[in-house]
């Protein structure tokens, strides 16, 4: 009797040339042993020695530095700048002084990057991330602070070690404090930045303004390095610059402008009984800041914007802001009331000479009355005084660019190392921004704005 035939055993082989998949009847072909990978004499070592991690985005560039230069600092010998990193809310604290001295000497000076802004969205918004501050001295006299964070996480879905400035939407203005020996101070920046690439993959600046001049000096500072700078994309916003009294500016208006705020004005008093409060003392802006949320209760930013209730941690984060800011009479709350009802708020921060408009709400019911208007014209003649410069909108949209004379431009920049990965990830924004480019209108044309998604 024959025996039953049985095919041969199927063999995956997958020839290492073409990466395909082959299967061999009957032939199972000896494992070569691993070969050693073929580097050039002139390849630079992008492990730094290490050990193969377990996860490809551990694999970083490991800079050395120069032999006659100490780690953190920029240069070895005499007035070398040293540098140091903050990384506990007790040691910013600390720098209340220094910090505050500082920013008033810079030209980035504003609220965003005061000592008590950064310190209470680090309590409220610090989380899991790592404070990351970097302090550079020269001889024990402190030159800049740059105030930053390392956190991990996902662009386009791919995990990220990343570097980057304190925002989150609360504002959208940030920078570096860097106002003296400029070049110098940069310059250990970027020493510093790739002293420390086994820590991370992606530097993000978003929020440099073009006034203060830091993105050229930055650009400048990574040549010859290691690190590159790629321009990510650019917005501006709006203030009012007071050119005298109110009264001046609301002549640069149209005619048509200025009669339209009188009929709503009309019109508002038509409603019934109209009363415009200011709360700017610790003991009132309690009270102004429940009548502020009233309002945004009935705004549509509740529900289709953005919003302190629907934002975690938001809530707390402005009870802080105002009790630390009302302390100084830095804070105040406006409000509208028809019939002692509240329609129409807004948040504001006096620092340095400036208004800082952070939130105003409107009553979406009323939203043929003009409240917005009206409210803008409420607080552009009630904040001025003699030593009030300008209202900073730190933002730009149709509405505010009505009540405003002045625009601002800021810059984000992304910062990456010669790390394997952070080539890799340097290819995926150039692809992103090179699709984005074709698909845009016009973008054939020359459109070179890089531009990145989260």
């Amino acid at each position: 009797m024959a025996e039953p035939h049985h095919p041969p055993a199927l063999s995956d082989q997958r020839p290492r040339r073409f990466g395909a998949r082959f299967l061999v009847p009957g032939f199972r072909q000896p494992r070569d042993p691993p070969r050693p990978p073929t580097v050039r004499a002139d390849t630079p070592d992008v492990t730094g020695g290490a050990r193969v991690p377990d996860s490809f985005a551990d694999v970083v560039g490991r800079p050395v530095p120069d032999r006659d230069r100490p780690a953190g600092t920029d240069s070895g010998g005499d007035g070398a700048i040293t540098v140091s990193c903050i990384s506990s809310i007790e040691e910013l604290q600390d720098l209340r002084g220094s910090w505050d001295a500082l920013l008033r000497q810079s030209s980035a000076n504003h609220l965003f990057l005061s000592h008590d802004w950064v310190c209470t969205w680090w309590k409220h918004f610090g989380g899991n991330r790592r404070l990351f501050t970097l302090v550079f001295r020269r001889d024990d006299r402190i030159l800049g602070i740059a105030p930053m964070l390392l956190e991990r996480r996902r662009r386009r879905g791919i995990p990220v070690r990343q570097i980057g400035l304190l925002l989150n939407g609360c504002a959208q203005q940030s920078g570096l404090i860097f106002p003296a020996q400029r070049r110098d101070v940069f310059r250990a920046f970027v020493r510093h930045l790739q002293d420390c690439a086994h820590q991370w993959d992606l530097v993000d600046f978003n929020g440099i303004p073009e006034l203060s001049g830091d993105l050229p000096e930055l650009e400048a500072a990574t040549e010859g390095s290691t690190i590159t700078a790629v321009r990510r994309w650019q917005f501006e916003t709006l203030s009012l610059e007071y050119r005298g009294r109110p009264e001046v500016f609301m002549k640069s208006r149209t005619a048509h402008f200025r009669k339209r705020l009188k009929a709503a004005e009309k019109h508002l008093h038509e409603l019934g009984a109209v009363v415009r409060r200011r709360y700017d003392s610790p003991e009132e802006l309690q009270s102004g800041f429940s009548r502020l949320l009233d309002v945004e209760r009935r705004s549509w930013k509740l529900e289709g914007g953005t919003a302190i209730l629907n934002q975690p941690g938001w809530l707390e984060f402005y009870r802080d802001v105002i009790g630390i800011f009302g302390r100084s009479a830095g804070c105040q709350i406006r409000v509208i009331e028809i019939d002692g009802s509240p329609v129409a708020s807004i948040l504001v921060i006096v620092y340095d000479g400036v208004v800082y408009a952070l939130r105003i709400f409107i009553d979406q019911s009323l939203a043929r009355a003009s409240l917005g208007n009206l409210m803008m014209h409420f607080l552009m003649t009630d904040a001025w005084t003699p030593e009030i410069r300008a209202i900073d909108f730190d933002r730009r949209t149709p509405f505010i660019s009505r009540w405003s004379n002045r625009s601002d431009v800021y810059h984000g920049v992304f910062l990456f190392h010669d790390g394997f990965y952070p080539r890799f990830l340097r290819r995926l924004q150039s692809l992103s921004s090179a699709a984005r480019a074709l698909w845009r209108p016009g973008g054939r044309d020359g459109d070179t704005e890089a531009e990145v998604a989260d």
